[in-house]
């Protein structure tokens, strides 16, 4: 059995513009990492996939699988794809296009589908953001941690402190990048307390990359 993990959603490449396939393949992972934070939490199996592709192709198939894909043709048009600006209508035209590909699958796969729907819901609730805690460690009754927010604009990642009862004392902006994971993925990783109070981010090499006393800042 495969573990469910990833859910992508873009045209087939070359099949939209340059720019268009580069702001789709961006402004989608927020909702695509939304679901499969989701994923994870549900420990999801299945036995011939560990990711779904929600795609269009010029010639529509069946689903099928590939490299432990999922492949879900649907209608994918380029000339209704909302304005930069737009960012509701990005995300529901994202949805629309998903809900179309998984519910060719809603006989075979009901308890993936009734998840996901259910996520998108969430999605939505949550004014179309996907955010989580990266990375959290104690500092006698307080809890430093990296929490990450992302939409179809942007990537943030906040490095905060929170007290006893988990209310948030400080939090502070460490990075911001387009929202394209090739642009922060590989940023940070750990996070280092310092006997001074210097708290130290370091990158995937474990190398120092971010480094602030928060006690300075109380």
């Amino acid at each position: 059995m495969k573990n469910l993990k990833y859910l992508l959603i873009q045209p087939e490449l070359g099949l939209w513009s340059e720019g268009n396939n580069a702001r789709i393949r961006d402004e989608s992972r927020s909702l695509g990492l939304f679901l499969e934070l989701i994923f994870k939490e549900e420990k999801i199996k299945t036995k011939t996939f560990h990711g779904i592709y929600i795609k269009s192709a010029k010639i529509p198939k069946d689903p099928y699988c590939i490299n432990n894909l999922l492949i879900l043709d649907v209608d994918f048009n380029e000339d209704s794809y909302p304005a930069k600006e737009d960012t509701r209508e990005i995300n529901e035209y994202l949805i629309s296009r998903l809900k179309d590909g998984i519910l060719r699958i809603q006989d075979e796969y009901p308890e993936i589908v009734a998840v996901i729907i259910q996520g998108v819901e969430d999605f939505r609730r949550l004014n179309y953001e996907c955010s989580w805690i990266h990375k959290k460690k104690k500092m006698g009754e307080r809890t430093i941690r990296l929490k990450c927010i992302l939409n179809v604009k942007l990537f943030n990642l906040y490095l905060e402190l929170l007290d006893k009862n988990k209310n948030i004392v400080i939090s502070k902006l460490i990075l911001e990048t387009p929202p394209n994971e090739y642009c922060f993925k590989h940023r940070f990783r750990d996070l280092i307390v310092e006997k001074n109070g210097d708290i130290v981010v370091t990158n995937f090499l474990l190398e120092e990359w971010y480094r602030l006393n928060l006690f300075n800042l109380e």
